[in-house]
């Protein structure tokens, strides 16, 4: 249990703030959702009132040119009493009679920005609206946030599409994503990349392995290359592209630690040559995850599907009793002497791990078929 702590260490009317949403959540629990200009607005200790115009309604009663009150609790004071005025921007809205109170898209909900998605003034573009002919609410939010990022060529709004839809694999939000992957290099290029990747795109690691050298020279290399954190795929081209990345001199740090993170915790074969590479890294970090990748494999340990899954995953096998879906012929008492996880406290432990790990792969590397 020791093991396992040291590894989580790693890994209006309504006047109270609305729970903060996801976008397909948001989207939801609306009444109506619209892209809409604050045209007046004030803010005095935690709330703030609000008149929204309407450009444009996707779901609700609300129609074109018609003026709302809304009302939005901060979860934290703002700085000063103020007027808010000129913004522009995708609202999400809960029906509060007699006023309409506005669901955040952050949990941190500390002011009005966290409240909405920045919107450009021109309606969505054809490139972005085109993509389906599926009229659903979602397919129009995303319709939205891809021309916002489309015609402002800012990846602030670029990382917004990604993060807000990525992990939901909406077929409308992947169709833009691999549109953006298939342009020049560019934010657009670059955060379609990093959507897929983060949706499970195989090839789109192995794109992002074979752009890495004009990828690295974005200022948001390491955004994209966080992706790799989410990634869940078993097809072993993948794993040797991540391995590519990660093992490459070169590759910013922040890129590397995402594909190193994401080799311990791929569970194949294919990443073991990698692993046995970074077994002899300066980095202690990086050291402990190689071990980390040796001991999930040779347990069979289950390729998690999120965090908390990955708690559930690591408790199967550090703990006697539980149950495995299936056994593994590398899992006997030599190498359950050296599955370890997470930093290592005592230098000589350590040392002990890497030793018998660099042996264990030279050892079984035709049975490996390596």
């Amino acid at each position: 249990m020791k093991r396992l702590a040291t590894f989580l260490m790693l890994m209006v009317v309504v006047l109270a703030p609305l729970q903060a949403l996801p976008v397909p959540g948001a989207i939801t629990a609306a009444d109506a959702v619209i892209v809409a200009d604050v045209t007046a607005g004030s803010f005095s200790g935690t709330q703030y009132n609000i008149t929204l115009t309407v450009r444009r309604s996707l779901q609700g009663p609300l129609t074109v040119g018609s003026s709302v009150q809304v009302v939005f609790i901060a979860n934290d004071k703002p700085t000063r009493a103020g007027v808010i005025t000129k913004e522009q921007g995708l609202f999400f809205l809960k029906n509060t009679q007699p006023a309409w109170t506005i669901i955040s898209i952050d949990s941190n909900g500390l002011g009005l920005s966290s409240t909405y998605f920045p919107i450009s003034g021109a309606g969505p573009v054809m490139s972005a609206a085109s993509v389906t002919s599926t009229p659903s609410v979602q397919n129009l939010v995303i319709q939205e946030l891809a021309a916002a990022a489309v015609s402002t060529k800012d990846p602030a709004y670029a990382f917004r599409f990604v993060s807000s839809f990525s992990a939901n694999s909406s077929p409308a939000a992947l169709q833009i994503l691999q549109q953006w992957a298939a342009m020049p290099v560019s934010a657009l290029h670059a955060y379609g990349l990093a959507g897929l990747i983060a949706a499970g795109n195989s090839n789109a690691v192995q794109q992002l392995a074979a752009e890495l050298p004009q990828i690295s020279k974005l200022p948001y290399a390491a955004q994209v290359g966080s992706s790799l954190h989410a990634f869940h795929n078993s097809d072993p081209l993948a794993d040797k592209a991540i391995g590519l990345i990660a093992t490459t001199a070169g590759t910013p740090i922040e890129v590397q630690n995402a594909a190193i993170w994401s080799l311990s915790n791929s569970h194949s074969k294919y990443t073991l040559p990698f692993l046995y590479t970074l077994l002899r890294s300066s980095d202690p970090l990086t050291r402990s995850l190689a071990v980390g990748g040796f001991s999930a494999f040779v347990t069979n340990m289950r390729v998690p599907t999120g965090e908390l899954d990955s708690v559930e995953a690591l408790d199967a096998v550090l703990n006697p009793g539980r149950s495995q879906t299936s056994t593994s012929n590398f899992d006997t008492p030599a190498t359950r002497n050296f599955v370890h996880f997470g930093p290592f406290q005592d230098p000589q432990v350590e040392q002990a791990a890497i030793t018998f790990w660099t042996s264990w792969f030279n050892q079984n590397r035709v049975a490996l078929g390596q």
